[in-house]
C-alpha cells in the first residue's frame, strides 16, 4: 500500500508540473478541467497497471541444497521487532489517523450543507431547486441545488448569480469537487492535492464567468462580485459565487 501511495503521489506531482508549466495560463478552461481530472485518475491507475508491463528477468540458476553438505551449528536468531518494523508501524498508524481526520473534515462540510438544506426554505422555480436560509453565507451550488441567504441582499444581481450557479450545476462541477476531496482524504500527506483542488476550482469559475459575461455586461458583473465581498459562511465542497475568477483580471 505504501508503494502505491508513493508512486501515485509521484505521478500527481509530475502531471501537475505539466499543467503548471504549459496549461495554467491558457484560456482552454474546459480542457484544463478535464486534464486535471484525468491526470488525477491516471495517477491512481498507473501504479496499478505498471507491474503488468515489467519485462521479465531471465531465470536464475537453481541449485538443490541437498547436494551440499552443511556442517557446524547455527545460532538461532532472536525474534522481535526491528527498528524498521517499528518505524513502519508508526507510519501506518499516522497515515490512517490522517485519513480519519481528513474524512471527518469531509463529513463536516457535507453536514453543513445538509443543515442548510434541512432548515432552509425549498423552492422549485423554472426547473431549478433553491434553498433559502436565514444564515449568512455566500451564494453557492451543490449538486442540483442553489443555496441563497435571505440576509445577503442580491435583488439587483440575482439573475447573474443564478446564471453563474446554473453553469456549475449543468457542468456537474460538484462531482469534481467531491472527487478531489475524497482523493485528498487518501493522500492528505501530499500537498500537491491542495494545488489540484485550487486549480480545478479556478477552472470551474473561469467556465462559469465566461458564460455569464457572454450573456451580461462584464463591468456590471464585476461590480456584483465586488459588492458581495463580505465576510460570510465559507463552506467546503461548494462552488461559491464569490469564488469567481473574473475579479482577478
Amino acid at each position: 500500500m505504501g508503494t502505491f501511495l508513493l508512486q501515485a503521489s509521484g505521478c500527481m506531482i509530475l502531471f501537475y508540473g505539466i499543467y503548471f508549466l504549459f496549461l495554467r495560463k491558457l484560456t482552454f478552461f474546459e480542457f484544463n478541467r478535464w486534464f486535471l481530472l484525468g491526470s488525477l485518475m491516471m495517477s491512481l491507475l498507473i501504479p496499478l497497471i505498471a507491474p503488468y508491463f515489467i519485462v521479465e528477468k531471465p531465470p536464475l540458476l537453481m541449485y538443490n541444497l541437498a547436494d551440499f553438505q552443511v556442517t557446524g551449528q547455527f545460532k538461532k536468531e532472536e525474534t522481535g521487532l526491528t527498528f524498521l518494523e517499528i518505524l513502519m508501524s508508526i507510519l501506518k498508524v499516522t497515515y490512517f489517523l490522517g485519513v480519519g481526520v481528513a474524512f471527518l473534515r469531509f463529513c463536516k462540510g457535507i453536514y453543513k450543507i445538509y443543515g442548510l438544506y434541512i432548515t432552509g426554505e425549498k423552492v422549485n422555480l423554472n426547473g431549478l431547486h433553491f434553498v433559502y436560509s436565514d444564515q449568512v453565507h455566500l451564494p453557492f451550488s451543490f449538486l442540483k441545488t442553489i443555496y441563497l441567504s435571505r440576509n445577503l441582499p442580491l435583488s439587483a444581481e440575482i439573475n447573474q448569480v443564478i446564471l453563474h450557479e446554473r453553469v456549475h450545476i449543468s457542468r456537474l462541477h460538484t462531482l469534481d469537487v467531491v472527487l478531489t476531496e475524497l482523493i485528498h482524504t487518501a493522500f492528505w500527506f501530499n500537498p500537491i492535492i491542495i494545488f489540484y483542488k485550487r486549480a480545478l476550482k479556478a477552472s470551474h469559475e473561469f467556465i462559469a464567468d465566461a458564460v455569464v459575461t457572454t450573456a451580461t455586461d462584464k463591468q456590471t458583473y464585476l461590480q456584483t462580485l465586488l459588492n458581495q465581498s463580505v465576510a460570510g459562511l465559507q463552506i467546503e465542497l461548494t462552488n461559491q459565487f464569490f469564488n469567481s475568477q473574473i475579479k482577478k483580471d
